[in-house]
Parts: structure tokens; sequence; C-alpha cells
């Protein structure tokens, strides 16, 4: 199962990671970060990082397909 989250490294994320993590602990967990300063917050949780920006909706749509569908 592939899992994706979004707000990953805001106030929804600090809550989410830890209880996907306990509750699907075999998913592939994807989390998007707006820079890789938070990206690797993400990666040293063991959460896979997507650097995407919400403003640049075209490129966060293209990331998601790219990374989930394949």
């Amino acid at each position: 199962m592939k899992i994706m989250i979004t707000g990953a490294t805001g106030g929804y994320g600090t809550y989410a990671i830890p209880f996907i993590k306990e509750f699907a602990p075999n998913a592939e967990v994807y989390g998007i970060a707006r820079n890789k300063a938070k990206a690797i917050d993400l990666e040293n949780q063991g959460i896979i990082p997507r650097i995407a920006d919400y403003s640049d909706i075209d490129s966060l749509v293209a990331d998601c397909k790219m990374k989930l569908h394949t």
C-alpha cells in the first residue's frame, strides 16, 4: 500500500505520521515537504519525502502521479 501525506511537515503531519506508521507499518509512506530542509526531517522519520509547492498545482499533480502510479 502507498500512502501520501499532504502537509506532512506541518501540524497535521506531526500527528498523522506516527498514527499511520503504527496502523499501517508495511505501507510505503510518502510525505510532501515544501523544501529540502523539511524533506530531511521526513527522511529521519522513515518517510519518503516529495518536494512540492501547493502554489504550483501542476508540479504537485505531476509529482504525485509519477511517484504513486509507478
